[in-house]
Parts: structure tokens; sequence; C-alpha cells
């Protein structure tokens, strides 16, 4: 992903009202939970998480593959498969 475009993604998911969680993952496969909207913000050509214990993670937006969208009840999004009956 480009910088400008993970921050007009943060940015959509963000301000969803109500705000609800949802997850950054990366290439490497890791995920991170953006439990609050202000949780992450660019600074120049970095994004700054802050995670609600006080921890920290600095990602550059090429790192990032995609946001995803929990669904309800504790369901998966994303994958249709997952999602048959």
């Amino acid at each position: 992903m480009t910088n400008d475009l993970l921050e007009q993604a943060l940015g959509a998911f963000a301000s969803r009202t109500p705000f609800r969680p949802f997850l950054i993952e990366f290439v490497s496969g890791d995920r991170l939970a953006n439990l609050h909207p202000e949780a992450v913000r660019r600074y120049g050509s970095v994004f700054l998480y802050r995670g609600p214990d006080r921890s920290e993670r600095v990602f550059h937006a090429s790192a990032a593959c995609q946001l995803i969208s929990p669904a309800p009840h504790g369901g998966t999004a994303g994958n249709a498969d997952e999602n048959r009956p």
C-alpha cells in the first residue's frame, strides 16, 4: 500500500459511526488490532500505532496489505468460503 492509500483507508475505517475495531494485516501475516479511532497516526513517511497498554509500533505503509473489519459475533470477514453454510 502507498502512504496516501493507507491513510485514506484508515480514515474511512476510523470514522465509522459508531466506531468498530478493525485489524491491519501486514505482508508478514502479522495482524494489529486497532481498538481506538486515533490509535494509528501518520508521521511523514511512517505510521505510528499506540496500543491501549501504551505499546507503540512504527511501520511503513508498504508493510500493510489490508484492513479487515471482523464480522459480528466472531465470524470471519473477507473470505466468502469460510462464511458458507
